[in-house]
């Protein structure tokens, strides 16, 4: 079997921008647009606005408008999707009908920082395990874990992961943590807490034919006026 190349652009690509990140964490590029922007925060968009053949703004859940050359989505496909109007017909299809994993992500703080100072940790991939990967923060972005102790997060992968999703916190946090003391041996002692994160939309998903569909959907949309699109899943990053 070969890998496509269009994924291996984007993977090498994200490779090398993994040590990038925002130190205050992402609030802090809003706060900084903020600064010269008038940047309205926790209020909900309930579609766009069409004149004259193109963009115009976007529609509030409060029924209010904002005008603007130019609209950015900075969000899921699915949820781009559903901001499109219906004039969009095909390409509003694409977006809502992409697939993606949810995910329910397990965070682990520990007493202690891990002693390897290793990134990432992972098992090959017919290890029986639902959790097979493992990222430690205090290593990756140092800046987001002042106290110096080390923050698991545990991943699983599709299909499992979808399992998962329906699974009550307690459950997925004792899959998790007998999952990962493979990866992390003696780990479990050191545990302080554990929490759930959720993401409705976790990692889009690459079903044959995705990168051509991206592809075409990329070029269609470039020729839209006042409308552009932004976010990881158009770019393929992910195999699973």
């Amino acid at each position: 079997a070969g890998t496509n190349l269009y994924y291996l652009i984007n993977v090498l690509r994200q490779s090398q921008l993994k040590n990038y990140y925002l130190k205050g964490g992402n609030a802090r590029l809003p706060e900084r647009m903020a600064e010269d922007l008038p940047v309205r925060y926790n209020v909900t968009v309930e579609g766009l606005i069409q004149g004259d053949g193109r963009i115009a703004g976007v529609k509030l859940a409060d029924g209010s408008n904002i005008t603007a050359r130019h609209v950015i989505l900075a969000c899921p496909a699915g949820t781009a999707g559903d901001l499109l109007p219906e004039s969009y017909g095909k390409p509003k299809a694409f977006l809502q009908q992409f697939p993606h994993t949810p995910y329910a992500l397990v965070f682990f703080f520990l007493r202690e920082p891990l002693p390897d100072g290793v990134i990432l940790y992972a098992g090959h991939p017919y290890r029986d395990a639902y959790f097979n990967a493992a990222l430690d923060h205090s290593v990756y972005t140092p800046a987001h874990v002042p106290s110096g102790n080390a923050v698991i997060s545990a991943w699983a992968a599709f299909p499992e992961a979808l399992e998962l999703a329906t699974w009550p916190d307690e459950q997925v946090i004792d899959k998790a943590t007998s999952d990962l003391e493979l990866l992390l041996p003696g780990f479990r002692p050191k545990i302080a807490h554990a929490e759930v994160v959720r993401h409705d939309w976790g990692v889009a998903r690459y079903d044959p034919g995705m990168y051509q569909k991206i592809i075409d959907f990329k070029e269609e949309s470039s020729r839209w006026d006042g409308l552009s699109f932004a976010g990881t899943d158009y770019n393929c990053p992910h195999m699973e």
